[in-house]
């Protein structure tokens, strides 16, 4: 609620109000939808204000044909996205996914087979792309400039697998 009513400026007045409008959002939209409200609202680094912009600029994708890797790769940045933008600091990035899938894995949203598997396929594209054109190819998808329309979250959090029927941050 405060990324999308209020302002910055810290005081007493506007966490009153934050804390109203919360339960007026709780009140109206299912967890499901204010997630998706979250989500295509925060910002991912490098120009990117919603999780469609995001999935198109660094993967050129539309979020539901993302994998795990990029689903997990992605749910990492908005916890400093100027720090962890994959245009910014890759390494970073795979750091902090690395967090975000053992927190998974910590919360049971992930079987340890199932985080290994993703983390797996992320070595496999750093590989690749050490000995072949795959980096460049990678790279380009992630420093191209993404353009959406906002829509479609549910992906990143519900893939069909794992606890409750998805993966969730």
């Amino acid at each position: 609620a405060k990324n999308m009513y209020f302002s910055q400026e810290k005081t007493f007045l506007r966490k009153v109000a934050e804390l109203f409008v919360a339960f007026e959002l709780e009140k109206n939209y299912t967890k499901d939808e204010i997630l998706e409200l979250y989500v295509n609202t925060i910002y991912f680094g490098s120009g990117y204000y919603c999780v469609h912009d995001a999935a198109q600029g660094y993967f050129e994708k539309e979020p539901e044909q993302m994998n795990d890797y990029e689903s997990t790769l992605l749910a990492g940045i908005p916890n400093a996205p100027s720090v962890y933008a994959l245009t910014n600091r890759p390494e970073l990035a795979l750091q902090r996914q690395r967090t975000v899938v053992e927190c998974m894995v910590e919360q049971k949203y992930l079987t340890r087979e199932e985080a290994d598997r993703i983390l797996q396929e992320g070595e496999q594209i750093q590989q690749a792309g050490q000995n072949n054109e795959y980096t460049a190819e990678y790279h380009s998808c992630l420093s191209s400039a993404g353009k959406g329309n906002g829509d479609g979250i549910g992906v990143l959090l519900q893939r069909g697998q794992g606890k409750a029927g998805g993966l969730k941050i």
